[in-house]
């Protein structure tokens, strides 16, 4: 057990919850305890994408306007 989970595993124990059951609780504590940083980081980076996205969209409308205005002025004079 790492040492917030020691812990907890104390805080458990000495409020008479049976060993392997304070044990398990503590774990399971410790654990989604550090899921929740990940959940942050998937979230900032699925935000990153979506603006990527839009960068991406944009410079294709962009570079397809310059092309189309290139391609009209070629085929007019």
């Amino acid at each position: 057990m790492t040492n917030p989970a020691f812990a907890i595993y104390d805080a458990f124990k000495s409020a008479g919850v049976a060993d392997d059951k304070a044990r398990s609780a503590a774990d399971s504590i410790t654990e989604a305890a550090n899921q929740a940083p990940l959940k942050l980081q998937l979230t900032t980076i699925e935000g990153d994408i979506k603006q990527l996205r839009w960068m991406v969209g944009f410079n294709t409308a962009m570079v397809l306007l310059v092309l189309g205005l290139l391609l009209r002025d070629t085929l007019s004079g």
